[in-house]
This record gives C-alpha cells, sequence and structure tokens, in this order.
C-alpha cells in the first residue's frame, strides 16, 4: 500500500478519535465504571501511536526501534504497551520506554511528558528539539510554551494544539493531513 492511501485510511482514523467519545473509541467492560482519567489515557495512548504516521523524523531515526518515552505517568505507558504490542512502523516495532526523568527522552522517536517541574521545560524542550523528538504534552498551555502538541481535554475527546514552528525547530515536518485536525498555536513570549 502506497504512503498516500496509507496516510488517508490513518487520518480517517484521527478525525473519529478526534469527533467519536472516549468510551466509544476505547470500549470499557460494562461492568466496570470508566473514569476521565481511563478515557484520557485510552485516547492519549491512541494519539501517540497514530503520531508516528503523521510526522516525518530526519533520516538518523531510521534505525532499530520506534521508541515512544513516557516521563511522569505510568499508566499511560502501560496502556500504550497493549496499544502498540506486535505493531511496526516501516518495518521497525514500536517500544514503549517508561522515563525517569526528562534527561531520557533523547532516546526516543516521541516523548510524552506527563508531569515534572515547570521551571525545567524551556531547558528539556530545547534539548527535545536538538534530538528531534516529538514532544507531547495534556498540560495546559504547553504547545504555547514551545512544546510541540498539546492534548486539550474537549468534552469526552481530546483537541489538538500543535506548534509547528517548535516542529521546525526540532527538525520534523507534521503531514498536512494532521495540520488541518489541529488548532496551530505559536510560543507565548518569555
Amino acid at each position: 500500500m502506497s504512503k498516500p492511501v496509507v496516510r488517508s485510511t490513518l487520518l480517517g482514523f484521527l478525525i473519529v478519535l478526534l469527533t467519536v467519545p472516549a468510551a466509544v473509541a476505547a470500549p470499557p467492560d460494562p461492568c466496570t465504571p470508566v473514569s476521565q482519567v481511563t478515557r484520557d489515557q485510552a485516547l492519549t495512548a491512541a494519539f501517540l501511536y497514530r503520531f508516528a504516521q503523521f510526522v516525518d523524523w530526519p533520516g538518523d531515526f531510521d534505525r532499530g526501534s520506534f521508541v515512544i518515552g513516557v516521563f511522569g505517568d505510568d499508566a499511560l505507558a502501560d496502556r500504550l504497551d497493549r496499544v502498540v504490542e506486535g505493531r511496526e512502523i516501516d518495518g521497525r516495532r514500536f517500544e514503549v520506554r517508561r522515563l525517569d526523568s526528562p534527561k531520557g527522552l533523547m532516546t526516543c522517536q516521541i516523548a510524552f511528558l506527563g508531569g515534572g517541574d515547570p521551571c525545567v521545560l524551556p531547558d528539556v524542550l530545547a534539548r527535545a528539539a536538538e534530538g528531534h523528538v516529538l514532544t507531547v504534552s495534556r498540560s495546559p498551555g504547553f504547545a504555547r510554551r514551545g512544546g510541540i502538541i498539546d492534548l486539550v481535554p474537549s468534552g469526552c475527546t481530546l483537541r489538538l494544539e500543535i506548534n509547528a514552528a517548535a516542529a521546525h525547530c526540532a527538525g520534523l515536518r507534521i503531514s498536512a493531513q494532521l495540520l488541518k485536525l489541529a488548532t496551530l498555536v505559536t510560543a507565548d513570549p518569555q
């Protein structure tokens, strides 16, 4: 299947993720009520997996596993393990790494930042840009503070805010199809 056909198919999936309530995107056990946290984790894991198909990294990332690092949210890492199990992208298997500190994000193609000291965020994001890492968070204002993708809660789903300038600085190309689904933001002046 050609890359444009694959991207079109995946774009359809992302549109469904953006418009279908989280409960439908991640069907719950009918006997167990699903919390908003569980829904957000299911959606976030699905988005992190799908972002790999809509971003182009520099050529030096063409070897080894495709690594998605998770800092500050072990439950999300557990969910993501289940989402990527047995899956590959361009012949590379997915690997989920639980990061003990933001320093570990340099070993990743995608890094989810779920917590940490906001005072060190500018340094972390600068280091990530140098390493061509797609940074993602659910922290309010993340993309406006220099992160690349912010997953913003919106009712029962998540919407995307993307800082395209931050992606460009990191040497990443985000598909125009994904950019169309997002609100584009710029970094706030410091």
